[in-house]
């Protein structure tokens, strides 16, 4: 349950937003206050009028995300760093692009200009900072220190100091334009490595464990703002999002922010010294009235805020979240503009996600939240699958039932019907006893129960033998490409859409089709048939992968190779397993550990997990096994793990973001949660309380 202090001053706001679309993710007011930049989680780039109801320009072109957004003191210009590690320069008005910036490894998560608009600072996972020189462009030196991902970057007023935060908890000062290090801080850690050196004040409690996401600076210099996490402090009492305030001439930590209930994500300092923004996790941003910061005001956000940004008068306050949404407010916390929705946002129930109960009470009981991290349909099911074009699979009482994004029941199942799969091309396999068949949407049996359920096994799926199919798999038969597999005495083919038989039951497995081919299994080899049912490829391999990026991954005796579509080897690996293509990468296992490789066969991360899987979303699902224990993770493509955290279950992403069964401590249960593709918990058990029909 939320403290009585989250309810307080709770204020009505304007929206502009993708309704339920990909989150917002940076947020910039061009020079005039007149329009506002959001880099969104799909790689899209906005422009829209401040008070107004128009969307003034659409930058599309970027296959991943748009963390970072700032615009050049000048107005001229506006940079936007993005996942694939490349930072885009626009003009404004105008849009046109001007230049691409590139050089880091990987995604560039921060950007900051100095006022005169002649440097710009990017942060970037590869733990790097560089300074480019504008409006040229040109690379003037690259900043090296922190041990992880440049998470955040802020610069004084009068250009002369950058601020660097980090994933690996620490903060560095620079000297500008020079790059020269002035100092090092962690607050209850100090590593002082010169006179430079920020202080804290002893046994305060380490606030940036998750790593320092944010950085501001005050209007005249004299502080710095820095976000992170207050630690328990007795058995029971959560930690709390905390915002530090350093005194920059002292060199020693003030005051503390403490009213966020989870991690701060985002900071923004008001030009005119009034006022600074947090933006958290638990779905709040906070209104500071400087200097003191006495009790905030709390503007309210659907989802979780991951950016926050003040005008250059000073008088509008932005903030966006992970549903897309973005309010506009005034200098006061008032409602300030009118309400925009973006055409191209997906439809309603497309994001929506299975979710056992945070509550004890009802724990056990299953609902589904939406990418805001709230219950949009209270746990009430005994059972629940994600959302599959337009409706949920759900259990009551042991009985299957559908219902739709309101929660409603939607159709009434035969009474014969005892179990049910998820909708695939307009069909839902059903059971009656132990033969299938198949239903429409309106719950009419289209394909009367007549086969018997295909036995799906790991080879069937396209996973290869000994695969650790990890928590909330939800692969089960159905259509794909037109048709779907049956079983009968024994053997496997294929069946249409009108039930009839397309493909006699002759393989010993069966899969279904994938870029046009479908895996089968013809005494213990393997191949491919085509939609017609021909041997495309002959059954001659020992194992082998679906198709997928045009190229399967197969084995012939000890030796692994990638064959095309007509079944010519046109890659071989020396690896002793090998998966299929997704994203450019495939992952491959040397001993026992398992990397990637790229479609060149160049070894693109270096064998290190227990177990790997298919990019999804520029993320992969990896396993460490620790004893009988397997614990899962995310890494980038870069191969590095998302916040160095480990799960005991999860599963792929899915719209920006993946379900995970985390476990906080040793004596807690776990506990199901959303996190988004850098690893902020979007939907966080300590702050959530079950709502919706």
């Amino acid at each position: 349950m939320r403290s009585a202090k989250v309810w307080l001053a709770w204020l009505s706001c304007s929206t502009l937003w993708a309704a339920g679309g990909p989150a917002v993710r940076s947020l910039a007011f061009t020079a005039d206050g007149a329009s506002l930049v959001a880099g969104y989680e799909d790689g899209r780039v906005l422009v829209w009028t401040v008070g107004g109801e128009e969307e003034l320009a659409r930058w599309e072109g970027r296959q991943d995300g748009v963390y970072a957004v700032a615009v050049i003191p000048g107005g001229k210009l506006v940079a936007t760093g993005g996942d694939d590690g490349s930072i885009e320069l626009r003009s404004w008005p105008g849009g046109w692009r001007v230049g691409t910036l590139e050089g880091h490894r990987e995604a560039v998560l921060a950007l900051a200009a100095t006022p005169d608009g002649k440097l710009l600072a990017s942060g970037s996972g590869d733990a790097s900072i560089k300074l480019w020189a504008l409006p040229g462009g040109k690379l003037l030196g690259t900043l090296e220190g922190h041990r992880e991902a440049v998470l955040s970057l802020a610069i004084s007023p009068d250009g002369k100091t950058l601020a660097s935060g980090s994933a690996d908890t620490e903060i560095n000062l620079w000297s500008l334009p020079d790059g020269k290090f002035l100092g090092r801080m962690k607050r209850g850690k100090i590593k002082s490595l010169k006179s430079g050196v920020l202080s804290a004040t002893p046994g305060a409690g380490n606030a940036t464990e998750i790593g320092v996401r944010a950085l501001a600076f005050s209007a005249d210099g004299a502080r710095l703002y820095s976000s992170g996490l207050e630690l328990k402090r007795a058995p029971g009492e959560p930690a709390r999002g905390a915002v530090d305030v350093w005194s920059v001439a002292r060199r020693s930590l003030g005051r503390v922010f403490k009213e966020h209930l989870t991690m701060v994500t985002s900071l923004a300092a008001a030009p005119d010294g009034k006022t600074l923004v947090s933006g958290s996790s638990d779905r709040t941003a906070k209104l500071y009235a400087l200097p003191g910061g006495e009790e905030p005001a709390t503007l309210t956000h659907q989802g979780t805020v991951y950016t926050v940004a003040v005008s250059p008068n000073s008088k509008t306050i932005a903030t966006g979240d992970s549903t897309g949404a973005i309010q506009l407010w005034d200098a006061g916390g008032k409602s300030a503009g009118s309400t925009l929705r973006d055409p191209a946002a997906p439809q309603e129930g497309s994001s929506l996600w299975a979710m056992p109960s945070q509550d004890r009470k009802t724990y056990l009981k299953f609902g589904y939240v939406d990418r805001a991290g709230a219950y949009r349909i209270a746990p009430r099911f005994d059972d629940a699958e994600d959302f599959s074009e337009g409706l949920g699979l759900v259990k009551i009482r042991k009985q299957p039932v559908f219902v739709d994004p309101a929660g409603k029941e939607t159709i009434t199942l035969p009474a014969w019907v005892t179990e049910c799969g998820t909708f695939q091309e307009g069909l839902a396999p059903v059971k009656k006893g132990k033969l299938a068949g198949y239903i429409d949407k309106a719950g009419n049996s289209v394909i009367e129960p007549q086969f018997s359920q295909p036995k799906t096994s790991e080879r069937s799926l396209g996973l290869g033998p000994g695969t650790a199919v990890p928590l909330f798999s939800t692969a089960s038969p159905g259509f794909t490409e037109g048709l779907a597999v049956f079983e009968k005495d024994k053997k496997q083919g294929y069946i249409d859409k009108s039930g009839k038989v397309a493909i006699p039951a002759q393989f010993d497995y069966a899969s279904g089709f994938r870029e046009g081919l479908a895996l089968v299994g013809v005494n213990g080899k393997w191949g491919f048939i085509d939609p017609g049912g021909r041997m495309a490829i002959p059954a001659q391999y020992d194992e082998a992968t679906h198709f997928s990026q045009g190229l399967s991954a197969v084995r012939t005796g000890r030796s692994w190779s990638y064959v095309d579509r007509e079944g010519k080897t046109v890659l071989a690996v020396e690896f002793e397993e090998a998966r299929a293509f997704s994203e450019g990468l495939a992952a491959v296992r040397r001993g026992k550990l398992w990397g990637y490789i790229d479609r060149a066969g160049k070894v693109a991360i270096p064998p290190r997990f227990s177990s790997a899987w298919e990019f999804q979303e520029g993320r992969a699902l990896v396993a460490d096994k620790e004893g009988p224990n397997w614990n899962f993770g995310f890494i980038n493509r870069a191969g590095k793990l998302l916040d160095t955290l480990w799960y005991r279950g999860a599963g792929d992403f899915r719209g920006g973001l993946a379900r995970v069964e985390a476990m906080y401590s040793r004596n807690e249960r776990h506990k199901s949660v959303l996190i988004d593709r850098t690893g902020v918990i979007v939907l966080d058990p300590q702050a959530t309380e079950a709502t919706g029909p």
